[in-house]
């Protein structure tokens, strides 16, 4: 079971992965030439990866701990 949701949760940053990329892809293209845009571009894009990497970090460590929870209650269920 926890296998599935990490391969979900891979996909699914992937997918938001990709799509960030997609979006910068295009603004760094607008900004061709200008030193100054293309800084405040590079400076923004690192903020934004690592909110995203946060973001799934943050769901990864909630469900593994959901998941012993679930463990351990059951364990517990059995030595009653």
């Amino acid at each position: 079971m926890f296998q599935f949701l990490e391969a979900q949760r891979a996909t699914e940053f992937e997918k938001e992965l990709q799509a960030l990329i997609m979006q910068y892809d295009k603004k760094f293209e607008l900004a061709r030439n200008n030193a100054e845009l293309e800084k405040q571009l590079e400076e923004q894009q690192a903020i934004d990866l690592a909110e995203l990497r946060k973001k799934f970090s943050d769901k990864t460590a909630e469900e593994e701990k959901k998941a012993n929870e679930r463990r351990i209650k059951g364990e517990q269920t059995v030595l009653e």
